[in-house]
């Protein structure tokens, strides 16, 4: 279950590195890389089907992404 909160603190790391304002960029850079440090972490210990699951989503979103566009 440990995948699972790894997961969800790099989204909310990503969440806060958003809201923060453009002039403290060194923040938000740093809340970015450990936002992605969860994010691997998490997704490296995370069960396979879980894995798959959000493999098949992320190709879904860059394809829905794609077909917007043209």
């Amino acid at each position: 279950m440990l995948w699972w909160l790894l997961l969800v603190v790099a989204l909310s790391f990503v969440v806060i590195g958003r809201r923060l304002q453009p002039m403290d960029e060194v923040h938000a850079l740093a809340v970015y890389v450990i936002g992605g440090f969860s994010f691997i972490w998490g997704f490296a210990i995370a069960p396979a089907s879980t894995q798959l699951l959000l493999e098949l989503l992320a190709c879904g979103w860059l394809r829905l992404g794609q077909t917007g566009r043209s």
